[in-house]
């Protein structure tokens, strides 16, 4: 299963700060009910008192960025921020019945092999909303991804390694929301993961996943979740139960549960950190600076992925790819919907192994010896 790490971004000045918030439609998140600009209740009596609706209000407010105190631009600030690292960091508050976003990413990562095979990994993501209503959004997605692997590997067990996988999916999402701040989606994808795409049904993959929210008291929003896929870093062909908790606060946003933990912390403009967890996939991360200026960063990744070899002993048998990665760089906006990031750092712990569930080795394993690798990613909002 993958987690899409979607980032918008757009320059900001005070001139085009309101081209970074979301439109209206993409800006109200069900259940949650809290203030997210508490220093500018002055400004917007003084400004935007005709205005309804948070994201109509942020709206003026931007429009009057030069005139409104700091301390609401500060709190301007921050907003924006929180917001594009929600999306960053897996999706955020669009994983709780918000709307889809139109995304084209692009991650293309190289080690040299210095010491080992060397190793190439590059995916392009598309998210195109097709039908939105006032209650209901229809989205679909398509994810391409090609992993290179420079020299023959061969596992513990005898068995090679393929040196070519591959990862190809299209996907359909539906969200409705309900009366009382209530909302429900289904989300199904279909596809192949493996050296040989469709040379088999018993290699094609599928997910298919529903889920079902509502607000709890105080600020809180509950998520409810059902996920069953044959490609699960969790489980295979199991259904797999879900819970999360969406809390925020003005500086705090996070979603608390499993199989998906998300947080992003932004004490004091311009730092922010950021957690999330999916299954056995971690990701951490300290960042300084604006995402829509200028922004350096550093993390920690512990990253699994899984593919179906096309030659396997048993019908269930996975390969999967696990490491850590330790890293620094910065993000850089380029034009208006444009954001480009490169990083680099160690890759560690590096393992490739076969078997017949989640972190099984049964059909043999081999350690990679530890890289340097450097990444780029170019994500577009269209």
């Amino acid at each position: 299963m993958t987690i899409f790490q979607i980032t918008v971004c757009v320059a900001v000045t005070a001139a085009g700060l309101a081209a970074a918030v979301p439109s209206a439609s993409a800006d109200e998140t069900p259940g949650i009910r809290l203030n997210p600009l508490p220093q500018c209740e002055e400004d917007r009596a003084r400004f935007c008192s005709d205005r309804q609706g948070g994201a109509d209000i942020r709206s003026c407010l931007i429009d009057h960025a030069a005139d409104v105190s700091t301390a609401c631009k500060q709190d301007l600030e921050r907003f924006v921020q929180m917001r594009r690292q929600e999306l960053s960091s897996g999706g955020g508050l669009y994983a709780f019945g918000g709307p889809p976003v139109p995304l084209i990413t692009y991650d293309g990562r190289y080690s040299p092999g210095a010491n080992s095979s060397s190793f190439t990994d590059n995916r392009v993501n598309i998210t195109a909303p097709v039908h939105t209503t006032g209650t209901d959004a229809v989205s679909l997605s398509l994810l391409g991804s090609a992993v290179h692997i420079g020299n023959p590997l061969t596992l513990d067990s005898g068995r090679q390694v393929p040196a070519d996988l591959y990862r190809l999916e299209a996907g359909v999402s539906y969200v409705s929301k309900l009366p009382e701040n209530r909302n429900w989606g289904v989300r199904g994808s279909v596809g192949s993961a493996s050296d040989k795409p469709f040379a088999s049904l018993d290699d094609v993959t599928f997910s298919l996943g529903a889920n079902y929210g509502f607000p709890a008291s105080g600020n809180g929003f509950w998520r409810l979740s059902v996920v069953v896929s044959n490609n699960s870093l969790i489980g295979n062909y199991i259904p797999i139960p879900g819970v999360g908790y969406l809390y925020k606060t003005d500086t705090f946003s996070g979603i608390f549960g499993f199989p998906v933990t998300s947080l992003q912390w932004t004490p004091l403009f311009p730092w922010s950190f950021s957690l999330g967890i999916f299954g056995p996939n971690i990701h951490t991360e300290a960042a300084y600076g604006s995402i829509d200026r200028f922004q350096l960063f550093s993390g920690f990744y512990w990253t699994r992925q899984s593919y179906i070899p096309s030659e396997r002993d048993n019908v269930k048998d996975r390969l999967t790819i696990e490491e850590m990665k330790a890293s620094a760089g910065f993000r850089v906006p380029l034009g208006e919907s444009l954001l480009a990031e490169v990083q680099a750092g160690p890759v560690f712990d590096r393992s490739i192994y076969i078997g017949s569930g989640p972190l099984n080795r049964g059909g043999g394993s081999v350690s990679l010896p530890s890289e340097w690798y450097v990444s780029t990613a170019l994500k577009l909002k269209y």
